[in-house]
C-alpha cells in the first residue's frame, strides 16, 4: 500500500520493471489524485478527480464555461479547503440560472461536465458562431502544435496527466496539467478569465482526442483554433464546422490534419 502524502501531487515510487527479458528495479513518479467537489453558491454543482494545483483557476474555467460567471466582477469570493476537498465560490447570479443547471443532464465520454447533450444526442446549449477573423499559418501552427507536444511537465515521468494551454499565433502562453483533459482545460480557462485575456485572439492546445463535449466546451469560449495530437469525431468535426471553429489534429513535427475551417490556416 502507497502511504498518502502531506499536501503534495505527486511521489516517487520503486517498482519492478520489465525490458525485454530483464527485470530491473526502476523509480516511477505518480500522481495523486484529489477529490474535489465544487460549490456555488452553497450549492454543489460538480464533483471530480483532479490534481490538486491550480484548483482555483480550474474552478472559476468551470464557472465560466456553464455560463455562470460573465465577467470577473461577478466573483464575490472564493474559499478553498482541500483537506475537506472542498472549494466554496460565492457569484453574483440569479437562483433559476443555477436551478436550470441542475436539470440537465450531462454525459461526457471521459470525464467531462459541461457538455449539455439531450438523451437523442444532440447539443441542448446553442453554440455562436465564432466571430474570431484570426489566421495564422502552417509554420506558426506546427511551431505552436510541437511546441506544445514537446512541454516537459508531469506526463514525461508520469504518464498520467492530460494538458492543456493557451497560445497567441507566436508563442504558448499559458500551460496546465490535470489528471482529467476537462479539469486541465478548465484550468486554462480560468486563467485567461482571471487575467482578462481575449479568447478571439487565443489558440488552445489540449492533449486527447476532439471529442464532442471538448469541442463543446471550448465553443462556449468562442476560441477560433483547437490544436491536438489526438484525432476528432465526425460529431467534433460537424461542431467546429458549423461554428466556423478550426480543429487542428494529429499534429507532428511536419504534418497535421485541419478537419473544419481551414481557412483559418493560411501557406
Amino acid at each position: 500500500m502507497i502511504e498518502k502524502r502531506n499536501g503534495d501531487y505527486c511521489m516517487k515510487f520503486n517498482c519492478v520493471s520489465i525490458k525485454g527479458n530483464e527485470l530491473m528495479d526502476r523509480e516511477l513518479l505518480l500522481i495523486y489524485e484529489t477529490p474535489l467537489e465544487i460549490f456555488v453558491n452553497g450549492i454543489s454543482v460538480v464533483r471530480t478527480q483532479c490534481l490538486s494545483k491550480n484548483v482555483e483557476e480550474m474552478s472559476i474555467g468551470f464557472a465560466f464555461c456553464e455560463g455562470f460567471l460573465q465577467k470577473k466582477s461577478d466573483l464575490k469570493g472564493l474559499n478553498l479547503d482541500l483537506n475537506s476537498g472542498k472549494i466554496e465560490l460565492e457569484i453574483d447570479m440569479s437562483l433559476d440560472k443555477l436551478a436550470s443547471f441542475k436539470r440537465h443532464e450531462r454525459v461526457a465520454a471521459g470525464g467531462g461536465r459541461t457538455a449539455l447533450i439531450s438523451r437523442s444526442g444532440s447539443v441542448i446549449r446553442t453554440l455562436p458562431e465564432i466571430s474570431s477573423k484570426l489566421t495564422l499559418d502552417v509554420k506558426q501552427l506546427l511551431k505552436l502544435g510541437n511546441e506544445f507536444n514537446d512541454f516537459v511537465g508531469l506526463y514525461r515521468d508520469s504518464k498520467f496527466v492530460h494538458s492543456a494551454a493557451l497560445a497567441n499565433t507566436n508563442k504558448i502562453i499559458s500551460h496546465f496539467e490535470d489528471v482529467g483533459r476537462h479539469n486541465a482545460l478548465d484550468k486554462a480557462i480560468g486563467y485567461a478569465f482571471q487575467n482578462g485575456l481575449d479568447f478571439d485572439n487565443l489558440i488552445l492546445l489540449c492533449s486527447g482526442r476532439f471529442s464532442l463535449e471538448m469541442v463543446t466546451k471550448a465553443a462556449c469560449l468562442g476560441v477560433p483554433v483547437y490544436v491536438s495530437p489526438a484525432a476528432a469525431s465526425v460529431d467534433a468535426v460537424n461542431l467546429a464546422e458549423s461554428i466556423g471553429m478550426t480543429l487542428c489534429g494529429r499534429v507532428m513535427p511536419e504534418a497535421a490534419n485541419i478537419y473544419s475551417a481551414a481557412w483559418r490556416i493560411t501557406r
